[in-house]
C-alpha cells in the first residue's frame, strides 16, 4: 500500500489524468494547495505513476519549486514499489538531465 497520504493507481486512466491535468492549468488556487500539499492532487485524482511523472515533468518546465514534490515523490515511489514491483522501473543506466539533477528515469507500466 502507499504511503498514508499518497494514492497511487496502478494503471493509467486519460480520462482521470485530463481532469487533473484540466484542474491545475485553469485553478490557480487548486494548483497553489497542489504545490504546498503534493498529497493533494493524489486525494482529489487517482492517477498512475506514468501520469504523476507527466504532471511533475510540465510543473519543473513551469519553473515550480520542487521542494514539496520530491519529498513526497522520493517517499512514496519507495512505498509503491514495495507494493507494485511490476508497474515500477527505475532506469538508472540513462544519462543525466542536467536541468533537474535526476539520475534516473521512472517508468509505469499498465
Amino acid at each position: 500500500m502507499p504511503g498514508p497520504n499518497l494514492k497511487i493507481a496502478v494503471k493509467s486512466t486519460p480520462s482521470t489524468f485530463k481532469a487533473a491535468l484540466n484542474r491545475l492549468g485553469s485553478d490557480a488556487a487548486f494548483r497553489a494547495d497542489v504545490i504546498q500539499n503534493p498529497s493533494k492532487l493524489t486525494d482529489t485524482f487517482h492517477l498512475s505513476l506514468t501520469e504523476l511523472h507527466a504532471l511533475r515533468q510540465a510543473a519543473q518546465l513551469s519553473g515550480v519549486d520542487m521542494t514539496a514534490i520530491n519529498k513526497v515523490r522520493a517517499t512514496e515511489l519507495g512505498h509503491f514499489a514495495g507494493t507494485h514491483p511490476q508497474a515500477t522501473d527505475v532506469n538508472v543506466s540513462c544519462c543525466c538531465c542536467c536541468c533537474c539533477g535526476e539520475t534516473s528515469v521512472v517508468q509505469g507500466y499498465a
